[in-house]
C-alpha cells in the first residue's frame, strides 16, 4: 500500500490520502461507496451475520442499506458544516476521537476515529491527527464487531493508519503550514 497524494477537503484543516491504484482519494472513496446501493447490499450480505445481533437490533440487509445511506449523508453534512462555522477545531475535536480509547489527546500524528451521527453508528471515519487542528484521512469503513482486528476490511484501515501516520512522521508532516507547498488538484 503506497500513499502517493495528499489531497485538500477543507483548506488547512482536513485532507485526505489517496493511494497507488486508486483513483479517488479516501474521504471521497469512502462517502462514495456509503453511497452505493449495490455495494452496501454485497458488503451487508457477506456480513449478514454480524448484523443478527442484539446490539444491532438483529438488523436486515435492507435496513442496514437504508440507515447507511441516510446517515452517510448526514455524517458528510456533519463534517463540513463544521468546516464552514469558523469553529472547525472545536467541533473536530468532538467529532474525531483517539483510536484507543485509553490514549490521552495531545500527541503528534494521533491515531483518530468519527464515528456517523447516529446512536451505535457502524460508519468509521479514520485519520491521522497531525496538531490540534490537520486531520489526515486515511480511510474508513463499516465496523459491525467490537474489534478491528476481528474482520479483514477494518485490518487493512489499521495498516493505512499505520503507513500514513509513518509517513507523515517521515516527512515532518505537523501543522496545516506543512501542507501549503503540495500542489493540490
Amino acid at each position: 500500500m503506497k500513499l502517493i497524494e495528499l489531497v485538500q477537503i477543507v483548506p488547512e484543516h482536513l485532507y485526505a490520502v489517496r493511494y497507488e491504484g486508486n483513483e479517488q482519494n479516501e474521504y471521497d472513496r469512502i462517502f462514495d461507496s456509503w453511497d452505493d446501493i449495490e455495494y452496501l447490499d454485497q458488503f451487508f450480505t457477506y456480513n449478514a451475520d454480524d448484523l443478527l445481533t442484539p446490539f444491532y437490533d438483529f438488523c436486515t440487509i435492507e435496513e442496514a442499506v437504508s440507515k447507511t445511506l441516510i446517515e452517510a449523508s448526514k455524517f458528510d453534512d456533519r463534517l463540513f458544516k463544521a468546516a464552514s462555522n469558523g469553529q472547525f477545531s472545536v467541533e473536530m475535536a468532538d467529532i474525531f476521537k483517539p483510536l484507543v480509547q485509553s490514549i490521552k489527546r495531545g500527541g503528534k500524528w494521533e491515531e483518530s476515529k468519527a464515528y456517523g451521527p447516529e446512536r451505535k453508528s457502524w460508519l468509521r471515519l479514520y485519520a491521522i491527527r497531525t496538531s490540534y487542528d490537520v486531520y489526515v484521512v486515511t480511510g474508513g469503513a463499516i465496523k459491525l464487531t467490537r474489534k478491528m482486528e476481528d474482520r479483514e476490511h477494518t485490518r487493512i484501515e489499521l495498516k493505512k493508519l499505520n503507513v500514513v501516520a509513518q509517513f507523515l512522521r517521515n516527512n515532518g508532516f505537523e501543522t496545516h503550514d506543512d501542507f501549503v507547498y503540495l500542489d493540490f488538484k
